[in-house]
């Protein structure tokens, strides 16, 4: 009696991922099948024969079931190209741009306010809106879900120019007239980073926003 010898699996998710509904059962058990035969004679080849089978079959389905999170992580590659680009442009150092102090006083906070105005589920029900265009969600899950990345988004920007303000004051109040042009620079850098970093990531909630209202619009 011969053993069953399951296919990659993670090859094997990709494509179950990608399948339409009524096709994954029979797609993935027809390939299954030729996968046992070949593995039979020669195993390497067999692995080599599903991963470019469910790769092929992938990319000739992911268009049709997965348009909008292509269309989402495409607008986010560009988005961060765009982003390196002008950090390119502006300084040859990335180092001046990075600044994790500046970064956990926007995203933290702002993930707990929006968790706090709406729920955990919420956020997990947008987070897989982004990534399942067939989840099928009701018109109220999918408000809430738009909710939390508005309520996100929205307090990233709040928390920039609070923060921002902050920074402000105390370098204003800490800078002597004599180490005015040696220190000021430096420190407008700083505050003005946790300004960009939430600008960046209410970019981001706003198009996370706006792809769940566009599926709401085509549920109504």
């Amino acid at each position: 009696m011969s053993l069953f010898n399951p296919p990659p699996p993670l090859i094997e998710r990709l494509l179950r991922w990608t399948l339409p509904d009524e096709l994954k059962d029979p797609i993935l058990g027809d390939l299954a099948e030729e996968f046992q035969q070949r593995h039979l004679s020669n195993s390497s080849k067999a692995h080599s024969w599903y991963i470019r089978q469910a790769l092929k079959t992938s990319n000739q389905f992911i268009w049709h079931t997965k348009r909008g999170f292509v269309m989402f992580s495409l607008s986010i590659v560009v988005f961060t190209a765009v982003s390196l680009m002008a950090f390119w442009f502006g300084s040859e150092d990335f180092g001046l741009f990075i600044d994790i102090p500046s970064l956990l006083l926007i995203f933290p906070p702002a993930l707990f306010f929006a968790l706090a105005a709406t729920s955990v589920k919420d956020m997990k029900n947008g987070l897989k809106s982004l990534i399942n265009d067939e989840l099928d969600l009701s018109q109220l899950e999918l408000t809430h879900a738009k909710q939390f990345f508005d309520v996100m988004g929205n307090s990233a920007l709040s928390m920039g120019f609070f923060t921002t303000f902050i920074g402000a004051i105390a370098m204003a109040s800490h800078i002597s007239a004599d180490a005015f042009n040696e220190v000021f620079g430096p420190a407008f850098a700083v505050c003005v980073l946790v300004l960009m970093y939430s600008f960046g990531l209410k970019t981001l909630c706003y198009v996370a926003a706006q792809k769940i209202q566009y599926k709401r619009n085509c549920a109504e």
